[in-house]
């Protein structure tokens, strides 16, 4: 208790005025003035370590990144970062990777890789932009739409190092046939008549055999027949069709040698007619196309 008092009594200096407030007043104020003046040396120091916000021309404000042009890490920032990364590094099926540094590029190969990774980075489909790529570099026709990527290409990244040629054509039809030694023939004059064509050469055929005679049914069945004919002078042998009229359908077709003037035809439908043509070859022409004798029957339903 008697310390308390002790150090109560040791404090009572504090209250005694200077001028029109107590000494402690005045303690308590510059304590807070003290206060104060630390603050405000911290903001100011941390003021002089960040860089002077700006305005981007897309109106982000912040710190302005000097690759692109805008603040840095907004939309415009990144797409711009996207556009130079296209132009100075590809991976594709080119092969080659263009030259870092700018819009510059080895050969015509890295610029179409990197022509064809900033279409695709637009929202155009990859078959599509490599088409398009791949006809201009290599002088080929270019359709309206390829054409616009192309120049979407060429606005974003320059031109290739080496301009493509001008796009191939077909050379134009002669329209004058050339004159006598290939040359063209002389002013005034028209070009040389040319020879009659020569007939062509005859084929010599083998000798053409008579059509036979005296073909006729020597039996029927219900579901086969037999035919008959007199041998033809210079036959080598013989072309039979069986032709079933119900259907038109061929029921029977083969060949016989020149020592059988006979032919059975099987397998036929009871109660059906038929018609049956005989050749005797060789013929005038392809077989079974020349003049021929011919019979017809219909068969019995049963028997």
């Amino acid at each position: 208790m008697a310390d308390t008092d002790s150090a109560a009594k040791g404090l009572d200096f504090l209250k005694q005025k200077v001028g029109p407030l107590p000494l402690g007043v005045w303690l308590i104020a510059g304590v807070g003035v003290w206060w104060y003046m630390q603050r405000k040396q911290a903001a100011a120091a941390s003021a002089s370590a960040v860089p002077n916000q700006q305005t981007d021309p897309a109106g982000n404000i912040g710190t302005i990144d000097p690759a692109t042009g805008y603040v840095y890490g907004t939309p415009e920032d990144t797409a711009a970062l996207a556009a130079n990364n296209a132009g100075t590094t590809g991976t594709g099926s080119a092969g080659t990777s263009a030259t870092s540094g700018g819009q510059t590029y080895a050969d015509n190969n890295a610029w179409g890789i990197a022509a064809i990774n900033y279409l695709v980075g637009l929202g155009i489909d990859a078959a599509t932009a490599n088409q398009a790529v791949q006809n201009y570099l290599s002088s080929q026709p270019l359709t309206t739409a390829q054409q616009g990527d192309v120049n979407l290409a060429i606005q974003a990244l320059g031109p290739p190092p080496s301009l493509p040629g001008p796009v191939a054509t077909n050379p134009p039809p002669v329209v004058q046939p050339p004159g006598p030694g290939g040359g063209t023939p002389p002013p005034g004059k028209p070009p040389a008549p040319k020879p009659p064509a020569k007939p062509p050469v005859p084929v010599a055929h083998q000798p053409t055999a008579s059509v036979p005679t005296g073909l006729a049914v020597s039996q029927k069945h219900s579901t086969s027949l037999q035919v008959k004919w007199n041998k033809s002078k210079n036959a080598t042998g013989y072309h039979v069709l069986c032709t079933d009229m119900a259907t038109k359908k061929v029921a029977n077709q083969f060949d016989v040698p020149s020592s059988q003037a006979t032919a059975s035809c099987g397998g036929l439908t009871p109660g059906h007619s038929y018609v049956i043509d005989v050749w005797a070859e060789p013929e005038a022409g392809a077989v079974g196309t020349g003049p021929h004798a011919e019979v017809s029957t219909t068969l019995p339903k049963t028997g």
